[in-house]
């Protein structure tokens, strides 16, 4: 029997409380990623770089996680002024 690829496509978006400035964090999450892993270490367990400048538009990151998980990712726009980025999916392995 031959399996069927699935995919998912959509927006995801969350609210979280956290105690840091929303400044700081749009800051670690566009361009200090690799201070992720030290900020939540049971859930994200490093992070590479593999083309582009990290915080820039076209970087492309791929992030481990907990239980194996990967997700490469890439930047597809950054709002500073509103503390926003949008990032778009290229690979997940589960």
């Amino acid at each position: 029997m031959a399996e069927e690829a699935s995919s998912l496509v959509g927006i995801i978006e969350t609210t979280v409380e956290i105690k840091s400035s929303p400044e700081k964090l749009h800051g670690m999450f566009v361009g200090k990623k690799h201070h992720i892993p030290s900020a939540s270490p049971s859930f994200v367990h490093g992070c590479e770089l593999h083309e582009g400048e990290m915080g820039q538009v076209g970087s492309v990151v791929t992030w481990n996680y907990f239980h194996g998980k990967v997700m490469k990712e890439r930047i597809e726009s950054i709002d500073p002024e509103n503390n926003m980025v949008t990032y778009r999916v290229l690979e997940r392995v589960m």
